[in-house]
């Protein structure tokens, strides 16, 4: 009785340990690709656009449009020409900037994020026509050009800080009515597309992402972007769109699996897999406009500069120390951490700051820079360089002085100080000469009739 109670155990237990196992190996399938997809994603961070990332619209050339378009986004252009078709467009949100020194700043943040994207190392090629597929996050190059016929979508695998980052050789090209559809998690903030000359979005397309072209962009009737439009060097072109630059949202997500079985001799075994993925909400960026109180002085003479830093509305103004840096004096621009620092950093108030006065003892060209660094994680550090274009850029000119040396003379030698005009017309000698002629003159004119009448009478007395 004890040997086949025994054996009814083992049997008994033996059965539940199979069960166990295959419980767990199910539990690991499920789990295993999400797990991939979150450890791909880990591995690649969304670029940096640094201020052009509150750009729904930034062209180098023009910006023009057609129709009732509608962004919510700022608008800008830099060196650029003209920005027409506003209105019929609107702007829901954000304002527009026109070869200013904000405009000049977000146009140097997006060369810098493009050089930077271009230069990331790729996970995987892809085909040229990305219509049909369903891709994982990642970096996707393409040596030649990128174009969407039909629907791409683009998996997360549930964790929304999933980075998927487009890399074209040459063109990005949509056919009408193309769409990219997000799933699980994936969101538009993190979708990206660098392209290495221009880009067309057809007819009716529903494109997700910031778009980073080199020269220029296309965007056609009907066509909606959830992202940027970004162009470096040419123009943007649209069409009756809605553009809208994206936020990303902070999320958690969970997933836990338990796996158990417990045997009649009351022994109890779990296995659990737990899997969380956080983001944190990405910092900020802030937008500079900055003014030298002067444009020209001289030497001996004190100037400062004032560095203006704009936020986001719902957060507020920027907080932190700003600090100024002078290059001179044979400058043309400025960028730190070259040139001398003006002190320490001086705390914005109401995001201004103003910087310590500076005294320029050597006749030149200078140009003030600015590095911004933010309190907290709500805004991103930035630097805004100085240049003639955003008034950052003065000339110092050498005083202009006159002297008046005077000849030694010996001991007992009288000392002789001529004259000088003073700019009276009466100071100096030939004014005096020719008073003397016309008084000569008039005195001739009055002693001749009367010499006349004096020989007259001599005559008449003679006869």
């Amino acid at each position: 009785m004890r040997i086949t109670r025994s054996s009814s155990v083992g049997s008994k237990s033996s059965r539940s340990h199979r069960a166990l196992m295959a419980a767990i190996s199910i539990a690991a399938i499920v789990l295993l690709p999400a797990l991939e997809v979150a450890n791909a994603s880990a591995a690649q961070v969304a670029p940096n656009l640094g201020s052009s990332a509150a750009f729904a619209v930034l062209a180098g050339t023009t910006v023009t449009n057609t129709g009732p378009t509608t962004i919510s986004g700022d608008l800008g252009l830099d060196p650029g020409s003209a920005i027409t078709g506003f209105p019929p467009g609107t702007m829901r949100s954000g304002s527009q900037y026109f070869a200013d020194p904000v405009a000049l700043q977000a146009k140097s943040d997006l060369t810098s994020a493009y050089l930077a994207t271009a230069g990331l190392a790729s996970t995987a090629s892809v085909s040229t026509n990305l219509g049909g597929q369903t891709l994982l996050p990642g970096v996707y190059n393409s040596t030649s050009g990128l174009d969407l016929t039909g629907t791409l979508t683009l998996n997360a695998g549930n964790n929304p800080a999933a980075v998927f980052i487009f890399q074209a050789g040459s063109t990005l090209t949509t056919a009408s009515n193309s769409t990219i559809a997000l799933t699980n998690g994936a969101q538009a903030c993190n979708v990206f597309w660098q392209v290495g000359s221009s880009a067309t979005l057809g007819t009716n397309t529903t494109f997700v992402g910031s778009i980073l072209a080199l020269t220029s962009i296309s965007v056609m009737t009907g066509t909606t972007v959830s992202g940027r439009v970004l162009a470096r060097n040419g123009q943007v072109s649209l069409d009756s769109n809605n553009i809208t630059v994206p936020a990303c949202a902070t999320a958690s997500v969970s997933s836990t699996t338990s796996v158990s079985s417990t045997t009649s001799l009351s022994s109890t075994t779990s296995a659990s897999s737990t899997t969380t993925t956080s983001t944190v909400a990405k910092p900020l960026a802030i937008r500079f406009s900055t003014s030298s109180s002067a444009k020209s002085l001289l030497v001996g003479a004190k100037i400062h500069d004032t560095a203006y830093l704009q936020g986001n509305s719902v957060s507020g103004p920027p907080t932190g120390t700003v600090t100024f840096y002078e290059c001179g004096p044979n400058a043309s621009i400025c960028a730190p951490p070259h040139g001398t620092a003006l002190g320490s950093g001086v705390t914005l108030r109401k995001g201004i700051a103003k910087s310590p006065a500076l005294t320029v003892t050597t006749p030149g060209k200078y140009c003030f820079a600015v590095n911004y660094k933010p309190t907290g994680h709500i805004y991103q550090s930035g630097t805004s360089v100085g240049r003639a274009s955003n008034h950052e850029c003065f000339v110092v000119s050498a005083k202009i002085t006159t002297s008046t040396t005077l000849k030694p003379v010996s001991p007992g030698t009288p000392v002789v100080i001529p004259p000088t005009h003073t700019g009276e017309p009466w100071a100096g000698w030939p004014y005096w000469l020719l008073i003397s002629m016309a008084g000569l003159a008039g005195l001739l004119l009055i002693i001749k009739p009367v010499r006349r009448n004096y020989q007259k009478n001599v005559v008449r007395n003679r006869s």
